[in-house]
């Protein structure tokens, strides 16, 4: 079978927008998650934002999934005592997948003992989806939109866009230009590191089975909702499938609140 996903639509069903998050795929993810907990730093249930990166950094974890400035940091971080000690790759893939279609799991055939590329099913995520810069209405009243577009036009530019590539500002590579391993090695960062991290990158925006994060009206709100589902399963209060249960009622009733026509719609869109 071939390892691409039946359907882009992996948080709700298109056709009614009932939510996926408490299918067997997602239990499966979040029993694996609470399974790595007693793997992890001291205290990962309370971490904030950048402890996860912080922890990597400092050499208290094997292995961070982590937005790509993960591998900036590495060489740019001055709390990094991990230079020399680091490679890459896209999401780990799994033996097996969740088929929407028939509600069963579906085993990826010729997956061999050294678990070659390719030979397990592969979704590299592709999370928060990017930052804008945008020219107001405003600015066109006031009469400054060519200085705003000026200012737009110099921050994406070449030269400063690579300059917050390799000196961390939270942007990920996204120019052509910046994925030239040339460029980052004369920031000081090894060709063959470079290399393999930029490679890992495109190879998660150019795989045919990415995910896609979620882009609809809302988005914060189910987030919220799912990930205090998913912390109490977590931290033990609840088991993995009666957290997701709650979640996706959750959902539904946001998605009563928001439109279920028009979220749907915008869904449906938002997955091409």
């Amino acid at each position: 079978m071939p390892s691409i996903r039946t359907t882009p639509a992996f948080f709700f069903d298109p056709t009614d927008m009932t939510p996926k998050i408490n299918s067997p795929a997602f239990v499966r993810a979040l029993d694996d998650m609470i399974a790595a907990v007693p793997w992890a730093p001291p205290d990962q249930t309370n971490a904030d934002l950048l402890k996860t990166l912080g922890d990597f950094l400092a050499g208290y974890g094997s292995m961070a999934h982590w937005w790509a400035d993960v591998g900036s940091n590495v060489y740019s971080n001055p709390g990094s005592i991990v230079q020399g000690k680091v490679g890459f790759s896209i999401l780990p893939g799994s033996p097996d997948v969740y088929n929407w279609s028939t509600q069963e799991w579906d085993t990826v055939t010729g997956m061999g003992a050294a678990g070659e590329m390719g030979e397990y099913n592969y979704a590299p995520y592709l999370s928060f989806l990017g930052w804008g810069l945008y020219a107001m209405k405003a600015s066109e009243e006031r009469g400054v939109s060519e200085a705003a577009w000026d200012l737009i036009s110099h921050l994406t530019g070449k030269d400063i866009s690579m300059w917050m590539m390799v000196y961390p500002s939270g942007q990920n590579p996204w120019r052509k230009s910046h994925f030239d391993p040339a460029e980052w090695t004369i920031a000081g960062y090894p060709e063959d590191y470079a290399k393999q991290y930029l490679d890992s990158i495109l190879q998660s925006y150019e795989h045919p089975n990415r995910i896609i994060d979620l882009r609809i009206p809302g988005t914060g709100q189910y987030w919220i909702l799912l990930e205090d589902a998913y912390t109490r399963a977590v931290t033990g209060e609840i088991d993995a499938q009666t957290a997701l249960d709650e979640a996706a009622a959750q959902w539904q009733d946001l998605t009563d609140q928001l439109g279920r026509e028009s979220q749907q719609a915008l869904y449906s869109a938002s997955i091409g």
